[in-house]
């Protein structure tokens, strides 16, 4: 087990969202290319981090249209959008 997986695991156990796992790992397995400093896995733990509190502040908070909000601007995101409309 990774060190991104282990930190993955536990965050996800904490927002009661363990099922998420799995997928997360996968889609971060399809970003791995990306250079050192743009590393997605490390989006996503910065993301659920900050659910997790949003969530001890709010418990009413709906996680899942969060979550699916706060992924739609990760740079991983936005980065495939700029070459998708680049004309090359």
């Amino acid at each position: 087990m990774t060190r991104f997986s282990e930190s993955l695991n536990n965050v996800l156990q904490d927002l009661q969202k363990g099922h998420w796992s799995k997928p997360l790992l996968e889609l971060s397995d399809k970003f791995s290319q990306l250079p050192e400093d743009a590393r997605f896995d490390n989006d996503i733990l910065n993301m659920l981090l900050q659910l997790r509190h949003d969530l001890e502040q709010d418990p009413s908070l709906p996680l899942s249209v969060i979550a699916a909000i706060r992924f739609s601007s990760l740079d991983a995101f936005l980065l495939i959008d700029f070459i998708l409309q680049r004309d090359f």
